[in-house]
């Protein structure tokens, strides 16, 4: 069995003591490993392959030392040819080597600085460190240490990383074939146990398997809060359009009520106009015959008046004597037949006036085709009366104007025309009272809508 043993670190500078694998130890432990526990004891267990010998390093660290600079280190490495069967023996030399030859000799108690030249303290510590541990192989048969080789079959070293805490380094009995494996071993008190790990690891699988189930519960809860809304929402829109049809039914129901009554105020207006256009036709013909018998016919309203005096005093004169009272009867009776036949007469030639002073009189409108049509606002449209003379109809007057602007332009000076009109903003009424110079009257009206 070959043992050595390094001291080495960073003080004012990197130095190794021996310096014969210097390099090693300051690209292996001040430039590749960062992050690691600082101000405490760091036990790290590597393969170490120099030519065609293998070595396995075990090496106690610390960091986060104040010297020449706030970082500096302190390292020893026990460098064996063959490896402790145990890997809780040689840890326990290790920490029995730093606390009694490290601790106030390079380092203080705490940790946390250099003492002196560290450099300067280096041999002696070594020294001390290789019979410590001679000392424990020699008597190895009293402390039980043993020594096993190391296997050849070594792939690569430092390949991966195992973080382990000292209370559980006994449980790995098999540590060196993780070594030779390429596993690198960190033992330090900083690191959790397995039961802690583990107990973390459950609580993490509790914790993801009771998110999981809220996650569900929750998925489950929303799915169902979203079916219910959608189920409200259809509900209300629903209502809002079985509301809105019923107000539509309702509203159109009123629009035609108020329509078949507004056709209905318009037939009656219709009616009403011609029912005026009626009485005042009979009230022209009524005064037209109360002229004619007043004037026209000579008829005297003393007529009648006179008679009877006349017969008065006739009857004074002639009743003394039968002669007499058979003439003045003969009168009597002549006068009243003569009165019949007068009035006869009178009714006769009334009768004949007034058809002859009623002609059928119409209103055109040149721009309509037929009465159906609507005049349209703001234009101009001309009307012509007719004078039906007899029954092939032809047109023997026409009186025009223009609507609205009622601008006269009569085609015949020897009529003479009032015009009126009447009604509401979808419909007129054009109402005329013709007078012509051989004293025939007459109305007419037209009922035109307006759009």
């Amino acid at each position: 069995m070959s043992i050595e043993v390094f001291v080495f670190g960073a003080n004012n500078g990197a130095f190794s003591f021996p310096d014969k694998d210097a390099s090693y130890f300051e690209t292996t432990f001040y430039t590749d490993i960062k992050e690691l526990p600082k101000n405490t004891p760091l036990f790290d267990v590597r393969l170490r392959q120099i030519g065609d010998q293998r070595w396995v390093d075990y090496t106690v660290l610390i960091y986060g030392l104040k010297g020449s600079r706030a970082n500096d280190y302190i390292g020893v490495t026990c460098r064996s040819s063959q490896a402790f069967k145990r890997l809780g023996q040689i840890y326990d030399i290790m920490q029995n080597g730093i606390s009694s030859f490290l601790v106030n000799a390079l380092v203080n108690e705490d940790f946390e600085a250099l003492m002196g030249e560290a450099r300067k303290g280096a041999e002696e510590v070594r020294n001390k460190f290789i019979k410590l541990i001679e000392t424990h192989v020699d008597l190895k048969s009293l402390t039980g240490f043993d020594l096993i080789s190391i296997p050849s079959r070594a792939k690569g070293a430092n390949s991966r990383l195992m973080q382990i805490n000292p209370s559980d380094i006994n449980q790995y009995k098999n540590y060196l074939d993780m070594v030779v494996d390429g596993c690198m071993l960190l033992i330090s008190g900083e690191f959790p146990t397995k039961k802690f790990t583990a107990d973390l690891n459950h609580l993490y699988t509790q914790i993801n398997q009771t998110k999981s189930e809220f996650q569900s519960k929750l998925d489950t809860q929303e799915q169902k809060c979203q079916e219910d809304i959608n189920i409200e929402r259809t509900k209300l829109e629903q209502d809002y359009q079985d509301n809105l049809n019923k107000q539509k039914q309702e509203y159109e129901a009123k629009l035609n009520k108020l329509t078949k009554l507004n056709d209905e105020l318009r037939e009656k207006n219709s009616q009403l106009a011609k029912s005026c256009g009626e009485a005042q036709g009979k009230k022209s013909r009524c005064t037209s015959a109360d002229d004619f018998i007043d004037k026209e016919q000579g008829v005297d309203k003393g007529l009648f008046r006179r008679i009877t005096q006349r017969i008065s005093a006739l009857y004074r004169k002639c009743h003394s004597s039968a002669f007499g009272r058979i003439i003045l009867l003969s009168f009597i009776t002549v006068t009243i037949i003569l009165f019949f036949v007068l009035i006869s007469s009178t009714l006769l030639r009334l009768t004949l006036r007034e058809e002859s002073q009623l002609p059928n009189y119409v209103i055109d409108i040149f721009e309509l085709s037929s009465k159906d049509q609507r005049l349209k606002p703001n234009k101009e449209y001309t009307f012509s009366i007719r004078s039906i003379a007899n029954n092939k109809g032809d047109s023997i007057m026409t009186y025009e104007w223009i609507f609205p602007n009622e601008a006269n332009k009569s085609r015949n000076t020897g009529m003479s025309v009032k015009k009126t009109f009447t009604g509401s903003k979808k419909e007129v009424v054009i109402k005329c009272e013709v007078t012509t110079s051989g004293d025939q009257s007459g109305t007419v009206t037209r009922k035109v809508s307006i759009e």
